[in-house]
């Protein structure tokens, strides 16, 4: 395990007030949320001084941390509507009208932590969210955050919003003077159960709280970036030695194991591209060398949970962003296993779809038998001459089969076109997924 200084994880009872009051029970019910790649944020340098920098370390935001945990629940109000369905059958659902948010706030001159609470509504947040997904200004700072206390002075800017990654920035309107002397280094957000995964996290019947270090731009620091690469070295080198001492063959290369067949710095870089927005790094004027940092600054700040949960609209999840039935299937008809957890058994990964996708390690486990299973497809038809021209590629590119690899993992085994030895360029997803890889592959991160 990452050690916990670089671990911040902590979940919380909610009790619901102002409006109805809400008993919490645990429930088990796993839906995949429709959150969008949480990858999105504009890149600033960070604009403090760096006497104010001596007071943004790992132990003032595991300060922050410990008061998140230690304040109230969130607060919420919800309404309740009646549906009634074609069958004639009237179903009920609730939805949130507003709820509260947490910030855990830095004073860089002091060094002092402490919280500020706001009210959320909930049709700005979800204005806010159409307008991340579609990529537009947002030019009334939604969502507006509102304090019970009239004579609050901390105001809050939204200068991207993205639920509880969302990149805050925090003033003291009484003092215009020191525009820059407080940050926000964490908060406590409010979820629904269906966005937990683990049950142990599930407090409540319906809602529960989350605690997360955001990114911003002021939390760009270099000591960040150099422990979200030690994080990412300590998984992939565990998930490797995992798979070596379970003796898990590769179906690509046979009489090989399967970690003999790739090094460990092509994971960490797709790893990297799966969590890096392929807009924004095209557009970037460093390569995308910031948005990848970004990437590694969340492993550093949150641990293991960095991307828990992180979802894709279609179902996709976790550090790899695995696809349900990529990860385990089994055909009804045939009854033959098709997912990665039927067909490696030797490699003992978890059963449990869910978890199994966002548990780091086994996760990242699953991504190198991806790779091996979709590059054995795409190889197991070639011809006697295919083969050899596709040998004859690799000894002039040695770095293709890292190409191959990136496209059949983001679109499956017929990305790869035996016939003529190339990557299939007509899905725009693929050949964009490509680019970023190879992007990402000459940043040279992990030399």
């Amino acid at each position: 395990m990452v050690k916990s200084k670089k671990l911040f994880f902590f979940f919380f009872l909610i009790v619901g007030l102002l409006g109805t009051v809400f008993v919490l029970g645990k429930q088990r019910t796993i839906v995949v949320p429709d959150n969008t790649s949480l990858a999105s944020t504009p890149i600033i340098q960070p604009d403090t001084t760096s006497q104010q920098i001596n007071f943004l370390t790992f132990e003032k935001i595991m300060e922050g941390q410990e008061r998140l945990k230690n304040s109230p629940p969130l607060k919420f109000i919800e309404k309740t509507k009646k549906e009634k369905l074609k069958s004639g059958k009237t179903i009920t659902t609730t939805e949130f009208v507003k709820r509260e948010i947490e910030l855990s706030v830095l004073d860089l001159e002091t060094g002092d932590v402490f919280e500020k609470r706001y009210w959320l509504d909930e049709k700005e947040v979800k204005m806010a969210n159409t307008i991340r997904r579609s990529y537009l200004e947002n030019p009334n700072n939604l969502p507006r955050f509102s304090s019970e206390n009239p004579a609050e002075t901390f105001q809050v800017t939204t200068n991207w919003w993205n639920n509880f990654n969302s990149d805050l920035s925090i003033a003291d309107s009484s003092k215009p003077e020191e525009e820059r002397r407080y940050i926000v280094i964490g908060n406590k957000f409010l979820l629904g159960n269906d966005n937990f995964v683990y049950f142990s996290e599930q407090t409540g019947d319906n809602y529960s709280d989350m605690i997360y270090v955001p990114y911003s731009r002021v939390l760009h620091r270099p000591e960040f970036v150099k422990t979200g690469k030690e994080i990412l070295n300590e998984y992939v080198a565990k998930a490797f030695q995992k798979l070596r001492k379970l003796n898990v063959m590769s179906k690509a290369f046979p009489q090989k194991l399967v970690v003999d067949t790739l090094e460990e710095t092509f994971v960490k870089n797709i790893l990297l591209t799966e969590q890096t927005d392929p807009s924004m790094i095209l557009l970037s004027e460093d390569d995308g060398k910031k948005l990848v940092e970004r990437v590694l600054i969340r492993l550093a700040l949150n641990g293991e949970r960095a991307y828990r949960y992180t979802f894709s609209k279609t179902g996709a999840s976790g550090l790899g962003q695995i696809m349900p039935k990529t990860y385990s299937y089994v055909d009804p008809k045939t009854k033959q296993g098709k997912g990665t957890v039927q067909l490696y058994p030797e490699a003992n990964l978890i059963k449990d779809v869910n978890i199994g996708r966002i548990d780091v390690v086994n996760a990242i486990m699953t991504s190198v038998l991806v790779f091996d299973s979709h590059l054995g497809d795409a190889f197991r038809n070639l011809t006697k001459s295919q083969k050899t021209k596709l040998d004859k590629k690799l000894i002039v590119e040695p770095d293709f089969v890292n190409e191959v690899r990136a496209a059949v993992y983001n679109g499956g085994a017929s990305k790869y076109r035996p016939a003529t030895a190339t990557i299939y360029a007509g899905i725009r997803e693929t050949v964009l997924f490509v680019r970023k890889y190879k992007m990402i592959r000459e940043l040279k991160l992990f030399q």
